[in-house]
């Protein structure tokens, strides 16, 4: 019986040109056949065999043009959402061109549902709720992901936070990517306020750590609106007692001189100064 029913099947599909109901899940009209009016003894069975291929029809039919078709109107209607009104549209960046696009997507709305649902109907195309339900499992992960890679750096920073402010200047020399801190305030200030204030010896352990590779000195992103700050206890540097410190201060200056017009301020002030190392210095940088 069931190479009866797949013969019809298939013969409706050399009529039609459709392949969805190869996959039992589109078929319910002939599912309902299969179970509940084909008898499951003899004689029963043989006699229904005479009414195996116009009921069969019918209900491939049924499923082909009428109960599938509706099953999958719905879908259709959003892959038309997702590629005319969904994912294309900005608003922010683009308003100008997003308002021109209006118009041409609104003729090409129902060429596009119609083209999505006469595929749909046509062609075993996985159901949206399918790729909706893996969809939203890998956007759970991703965003657990991020919330713990927040959690991290969160972590990371406080911890930092906390060394600066007992001076255990090891501690964050130490941590990776601390580059991102400086787009906390509370740490720029604390940073800030020991490399303005601090011994010689603390004041070499933090210009070392804005030279290191992975502190180096934020021209851009977040890690920006300290600069000034920055710059600020740069310049003191330049100016303070120990040469050594603001050797290291110009040294520093200086692989930023092309990224910030302050750090070449500051390095052509040290070039016209008093001092002839230094000037000399300052001058073998800025060229």
């Amino acid at each position: 019986m069931r190479r009866l029913i797949l013969f019809v099947i298939s013969l409706s599909l050399l009529v039609c040109g459709g392949c969805a109901v190869f996959n039992r899940n589109n078929t319910p009209a002939l599912n309902f056949v299969e179970r509940n009016m084909i008898p499951k003894e003899n004689p029963g069975r043989a006699i229904f065999y005479p009414l195996a291929i116009p009921v069969g029809m019918t209900a491939v039919s049924l499923d082909m043009f009428l109960i599938h078709p509706a099953m999958v109107a719905g879908d259709a209607w959003g892959d038309t959402l997702d590629t005319l009104w969904t994912k294309n549209l900005d608003w922010e960046r683009r308003y100008v061109t997003t308002s021109a696009s209006l118009l041409p997507r609104a003729v090409a709305t129902p060429l596009v549902a119609g083209g999505a649902f006469l595929g749909r109907s046509a062609f075993d195309i996985s159901p949206r709720r399918t790729i909706s339900a893996a969809s939203k499992i890998d956007d759970k992960a991703a965003r657990q992901a991020a919330e713990e890679k927040r959690k991290e750096q969160e972590k990371k920073l406080e911890l930092a936070r906390q060394s600066l402010e007992a001076g255990d200047l090891d501690t964050v020399a130490a941590m990776s990517r601390s580059r991102l801190f400086f787009g906390d305030a509370r740490f720029v200030g604390g940073f800030v306020e020991l490399l303005t204030n601090g011994t010689a010896v603390e004041r070499m352990q933090l210009l070392i750590m804005l030279d290191g590779s992975g502190s180096s000195l934020p021209l851009h992103g977040k890690g920006v609106a300290s600069l000034p700050l920055l710059m600020s206890a740069l310049e003191k540097n330049l100016a303070y007692s120990d040469r050594a410190v603001q050797m290291k201060t110009m040294q520093l200056l200086g692989r930023y001189r092309y990224g910030n017009n302050q750090a070449r301020s500051l390095l052509e002030k040290v070039a016209q100064g008093s001092d002839a190392v230094f000037a000399a210095a300052a001058k073998g940088l800025l060229r």
